[in-house]
């Protein structure tokens, strides 16, 4: 085909392309032929000589379909109810197929139409409506859907969009029967509301493309539907449901009352899934629940506190989804939440029976417990397990004193003492299970330094005393709680790990050194060698310095070990010297223990006791009876450490007294007929003079003064770091480097930085609340 451009009488090509148009619009079948004559004649119309007739050809089109628009207009407007309904949609997808048909077989004029629209416009020049009459820069199917919406929705639209809200309110309220035709037509007459302005995205925009929810001038796909139908049906809508509560649901009870609730949002979802335009399904949700919900919360939430509290799981999980979209609901239900949580934890605080172990029980089960609820019940809501966090912090950091700290530290650690020290038929899976519940609880403490205090003094007597039966378990805590709180936190504990095991290799050497040279030792002796900061331990004050107790004189240069025992220990000490330069070794006896063979009696029992029950012991090697008081000059220990070495002995049995209650003049006899069904017999070990809230004061103190050395050691390295900063800024930051050990108070802060200008390391600058670092 010749397709250079010539001379064309429009008129003639128009009467042929013209009975095409009428037979595709109306969906009338026509002859392949044709169609490709008539697409060559449309070709040649747009660039004919001497002139192109493509915008004659557009206008003749354009009156082609508004006359076809105008006569189903006058067919459709004596039509009414499920007719008009009906015949509208029938001709609205005949038209809307026939459309885009004539978009195909027009695309040469489209394209031509889309480049003199873009040539207009790089030239800021715009063609106006009135010039070419109206929609002279429309592609022929979006022409077509622009006449269809002049002249067919516009002028229809109030008795149609009236039936089809009458319609569905029908259907809300079951009434009636619909054939699958009639629900079909519903759907198909209110999205032809927005697919009147989906453009035809092809080649006629030369390849730019668009939104499908946009229009070329940036107006929403769905404006004309949210203005022709929408704001109606959701004004019924609302209508509606304000007549079905004061009607329907004014009689129900809260609980009843939110399952009917629950089950109309449901059925509403269905119906606006199946009848409207997806961008209405989220206006028709909010207008439910404000109209269902937010209206009736006050009603509602009377019964919230039982609900909770009665731990009603279908209602809960039922006000949790009518709670969860208004802002203003949801809070009503966390605060209950929390409050009947803290409400439950708090009875285990109160009561004065609940041991350790019980109460670490409690509050796990109780987390395990609140936690399933918040996923089940809850869908896993973000804001419930902060609820749920809140609550069991709130429960751990319980104060019975407020000037005093909180008592889970002492009590979770002795808990964890209790499992590391007996298995009571549990395997270490087991034991295990149960420290990673106690971690769980350590996460929701604040004084985790305090933590930090008493776990080092346990774990400090464990190790020394070889109490714990299983060493994976104490290296596995520690591991848990340097995931929770950093390497920093456990790093002396894990110190205090490396020094027993260098410890063993220590005396390995030493007694390997010892054979090498031929030394021989009187007793074999086990050393642990410990470093100075790691342990919660006293070195003893040298015999010059005053003791600041009696209690404490054992604890001084004036006590030695028993004689059989100093060659061995000075042996060490010139094994250690030699291989450990500018290191001093301080000997703590009072934590030290011997294995003691009995050779006066019948059996040879093997006790293990501490050095100063041995000290104590050695003595009856020349006489059987001694009075308590005469101990202390032969061992140099101070009368109540005596007291309470020798209690255990009496206790044990290797010694019989004349009293039950030891004093300075009470008769401690040998018993040389001592009996055990055992052959190893362990003598229990001294304990503290000191009650268990005296310990606990003593622990709290020390504390204190570890937090104001923390505390200016934070203050200076940010500063040193910063130069200078202000108050606000470095009190911020202070509690920000801090809160994983404590939480201090602003006043705290205040008081150390005080100190800290005093001390000169940072000074006030001239502006106000400024701090500059004094370097």
């Amino acid at each position: 085909m010749n397709l250079r451009p010539r001379a064309v009488n429009f008129d003639d090509v128009w009467s042929k392309l013209k009975e095409t148009a009428e037979a595709i619009i109306s969906l009338k079948p026509i002859e392949r032929l044709t169609w490709d004559h008539n697409f060559s004649d449309i070709y040649f119309v747009c660039v004919s000589v001497p002139e192109t007739q493509s915008r004659q050809l557009y206008a003749a089109v354009r009156d082609c379909l508004e006359i076809h628009t105008k006569e189903l207009r006058r067919s459709l407007e004596d039509q009414t109810g499920d007719n008009l309904l009906s015949a509208y949609n029938r001709e609205w997808s005949k038209y809307k197929q026939g459309a885009g048909y004539l978009h195909n077989l027009y695309c040469y004029l489209n394209k031509q139409l889309a480049k003199e629209k873009m040539d207009a416009e790089s030239q800021h020049t715009f063609i106006a409506d009135d010039s070419e009459g109206p929609f002279p820069h429309l592609g022929v199917g979006d022409l077509a859907f622009a006449i269809w919406k002049r002249e067919l929705i516009i002028p229809l639209a109030s008795k149609l969009v009236k039936h089809i809200i009458g319609l569905i309110q029908q259907i809300r309220k079951l009434e009636g029967t619909y054939s699958a035709i009639n629900l079909a037509d519903i759907r198909g007459a209110i999205l032809s509301f927005v697919e009147v302005n989906e453009l035809f995205l092809n080649e006629s925009f030369l390849g730019q493309q668009k939104s499908p929810f946009t229009l070329a001038g940036g107006n929403s796909v769905t404006e004309f539907y949210e203005e022709m139908f929408e704001k109606h049906f959701l004004e019924a809508t609302e209508n509606f449901y304000k007549s079905l509560t004061s009607e329907a649901f004014v009689c129900l009870d809260c609980c009843p009352y939110m399952e009917a609730v629950i089950k109309t949002l449901d059925e509403e979802r269905i119906l606006a899934q199946r009848f409207l335009h997806h961008s209405t399904l989220p206006k028709i949700e909010n207008l439910c629940y404000e109209v269902l919900v937010n209206e009736q919360l006050e009603k509602i939430s009377l019964m919230c506190k039982d609900v909770v509290q009665g731990e009603l799981l279908k209602d809960l999980k039922n006000m949790y989804i009518l709670f969860k979209p208004l802002n203003n609901a949801l809070p009503i239900l966390l605060k209950e939440f929390e409050n009947y949580i803290k409400k439950l934890g708090m009875e285990f605080n109160v009561s004065p029976t609940v041991d350790p172990a019980q109460f670490v029980g409690n509050i796990t089960d109780l987390h395990t417990k609140f936690t399933q609820m918040v996923i089940e019940i809850f869908s896993g809501d973000g804001e419930f397990t902060i609820s749920l966090d809140r609550a069991i912090q709130s429960i751990v950091n319980y104060r019975e004193d407020p000037k005093q700290p909180p008592k889970i530290s002492e009590k979770l650690n002795r808990y964890i003492d209790i499992l590391m020290k007996t298995r009571k038929g549990r395997t270490e899976a087991e034991i295990e299970a149960q420290l990673s519940k106690s971690i769980l609880i350590f996460r929701y403490i604040d004084d985790k330094d305090l933590f930090q205090k008493y776990y080092s003094k346990m774990l400090c007597t464990r190790l020394i005393a070889s109490l714990s039966f299983s060493m994976d378990l104490e290296e596995s805590m520690i591991n848990k709680m340097k995931d929770a709180c950093g390497y920093e936190f456990t790093s002396k504990l894990s110190r205090m790990f490396t020094d027993v095991n260098v410890s063993q290799g220590l005396t390995k050497r030493f007694l390997e050194e010892m054979v090498k040279n031929n030394k021989k030792l009187e007793v074999s002796i086990s050393v642990m060698v410990l470093q100075a900061g790691a342990w919660p331990l006293t070195a003893p004050q040298n015999a010059s310095e005053p003791s600041s107790s009696q209690n404490q004189s054992e604890q001084n240069g004036d006590y030695a070990p028993p004689i059989i025992l100093q060659k061995s220990l000075r042996l060490f000490e010139e094994f250690y010297g030699t291989s450990h330069s500018g290191r001093k070794l301080t000997w703590l006896y009072a934590n030290s223990t011997a294995d003691v063979q009995m050779n006066y009696l019948d059996r040879k029992y093997q006790a293990t006791m501490s050095v100063h029950q041995l000290s104590i012991l050695l003595q009856y090697s020349n006489q059987d009876v001694f009075q308590l008081g005469n101990f202390v000059p032969l061992t140099a220990l101070s009368l109540p450490t005596i007291i309470r070495a020798a209690k255990a002995l009496v206790e044990t049995g290797f010694l019989i007294s004349n009293e039950k209650d030891l004093t300075e003049l009470s008769v401690l006899t040998l018993n040389t007929s001592f009996y055990s069904k055992r052959i190893n017999v362990k003598v229990a070990l001294p304990q503290s003079s000191k009650p268990q809230e005296k310990e606990a004061e003593a622990t709290c103190n020390t504390l204190m003064q570890d937090r104001k050395y923390y505390m200016e050691c934070t203050i200076v390295r940010i500063m040193k770091a910063r130069k200078v900063m202000k108050h606000n800024l470095l009190v911020e930051e202070v509690l920000k480097q801090t809160q994983s050990r404590f939480f201090p108070d602003v006043q705290f802060i205040k008081k150390n930085i005080e100190a800290l200008i005093d001390k000169l390391y940072i000074q006030r600058t001239d502006q106000n609340d400024e701090y500059e670092y004094i370097s």
